[in-house]
């Protein structure tokens, strides 16, 4: 377990060796999933579980900042399976899935990255989510209604949390499930073939700065705090940090 963020080249790295491994351990798991499903008694999904959901639950990671996640959980007393998603992109926006999840059985976790929506820190692609994706899941596994086993999945950047987590080695991760997503985020992420994915990188920077200066400026939304501040040009609601100051990575790519 590292305490410090691996740099870009030391996860390509890390990811280099456990990807062959990782994809045969994934597909594997696929087809005993498959075959689960086959022999399972007919109409078992039919038995649909009452859920709980709670929503925006701190997770402090080692450092100290707080990352918040919503889980929604079978309401019987049993200890269930965890599924975990790890998202730029709003928890919220995993509701339908981690609902069917927890009806047949699941407790399912959507938690905002470090520096999106609801989760507190500074927002960076990748550099976070090894050390992160490390602490959520065994925080996750210590939930009282865990069976101590979690899976993660998910696609795109959701996927690259899967593998970045795995890394670590913690010692509850179970499974994961990365579709749609890369091994490398230099080649294959914002280069194909040694070129630079300009319209990639632009236009996902594009929509991860665009919340990320909505964050800013609702840090003063609040008229309370300001309504009294003088002078009037000093409106701390337009006080925002410099605009190239949004997206750093991009000029990382």
């Amino acid at each position: 377990m590292a305490d410090t963020p691996l740099t870009l080249p030391e996860q390509n790295r890390a990811l280099a060796v456990i990807d062959t491994s990782l994809r045969i351990l994934i597909a594997v798991i696929g087809l005993l999933s498959v075959v689960a499903v086959a022999q399972s008694t007919p109409g078992t999904y039919a038995r649909l579980r009452a859920i709980d959901v709670i929503t925006g639950v701190p997770v402090k990671m080692r450092d100290g900042i707080v990352l918040r996640a919503d889980i929604y959980r079978p309401t019987d007393q049993s200890r269930h399976p965890v599924l975990l998603a790890r998202t730029p992109y709003d928890k919220t926006s995993e509701g339908a899935t981690c609902r069917r999840a927890a009806q047949r059985g699941y407790v399912c976790v959507a938690q905002d990255v470090r520096g999106r929506y609801a989760s507190d820190g500074e927002w960076y692609p990748f550099q976070n989510d090894s050390n992160d994706g490390y602490d959520t899941i065994e925080w996750a596994a210590a939930l009282p209604y865990s069976n101590d086993k979690v899976a993660m999945y998910g696609d795109s950047y959701v996927g690259a949390t899967q593998w970045l987590a795995a890394i670590g080695h913690p010692p509850h991760l179970f499974a994961i499930q990365p579709a749609l997503t890369a091994s490398n985020y230099h080649d294959g992420w914002v280069y194909q073939g040694g070129a630079f994915e300009q319209w990639f990188a632009q236009s996902w920077t594009s929509i991860l700065a665009t919340q990320t200066l909505q964050r800013e400026a609702f840090k003063n939304i609040h008229a309370k705090d300001w309504a009294e501040q003088l002078p009037e040009a000093e409106f701390p609601v337009l006080k925002i940090r410099n605009i190239t100051d949004l997206a750093p990575y991009y000029f990382g790519f």
